[in-house]
């Protein structure tokens, strides 16, 4: 899978049908990335960037009801909880949401 994630916890996700996430914090640039796994396959993808500027946070997935992920995380400068949520049926994934709070 590659890359350079020193000092960083992957977050690691299992939907329905066996296919895998793996969600981390970027060190250089702290967006959120994600590498994702064909279960026809097995193969990984490359990594790909959902966003963001979350330095220093390690991020929470679970399955959504629709069986797409839910990424939460506290923000930096607003710590409020965040998400970012997955449509299994696209694949798209939504913009960060801002659930609130302190």
């Amino acid at each position: 899978m590659g890359g350079d994630w020193p000092n960083q916890t992957p977050v690691i996700a299992t939907r329905p049908g066996g296919d895998l996430s793996v969600i981390l914090i970027g060190n250089e640039n702290p967006a959120l990335y994600r590498y994702d796994r064909d279960p026809a396959t097995g193969a990984w993808s490359g990594t790909r960037s959902m966003g963001g500027d979350w330095p220093g946070r390690t991020p929470a997935v679970a399955t959504n009801p629709n069986s797409g992920l839910s990424v939460f995380f506290v923000g930096n400068e607003d710590p409020a909880l965040f998400r970012y949520d997955q449509d299994l049926a696209t694949g798209n994934w939504s913009g960060t949401k801002d659930m609130g709070g302190q």
